[in-house]
């Protein structure tokens, strides 16, 4: 279960994703114009920031610069519940079809 709540509707600059992501599942390799960060509530997850890859857990903020590609996979045995918090109105992003280091922004 996602939930969203887009800033451009309240006249805020952020729109949040709360959600559930079951273990195996989570988000491709992509890029936003805008700052990103992530909130774990529970579970784990595994977060590719450019070349570098960290796991986090329940309590850890992981921070994505604007421009910067990242991906995430929720792991272990429990689902990732998380807050991704977008600093724009508006979720806009660039999904890579591979390597995002070799796709161009």
């Amino acid at each position: 279960m996602i939930r969203y709540f887009k800033g451009e509707a309240y006249g805020v600059n952020l729109s949040l994703l709360c959600g559930e992501v079951v273990p195996g599942n989570g988000a491709k390799p992509h890029t936003h114009a805008y700052d990103e960060l992530f909130v774990i509530h529970s579970g784990r997850g595994r977060y590719t920031i450019r070349q570098d890859t960290l796991e986090a857990g329940p309590g850890d903020i992981v921070v994505i610069p604007a421009g910067v590609p990242h991906e995430f996979v929720s792991v272990g045995t429990e689902p990732l519940r998380q807050t991704s918090v977008h600093s724009s109105p508006v979720f806009e992003g660039t999904q890579f079809a591979s390597n995002p280091e070799s796709s161009p922004p």
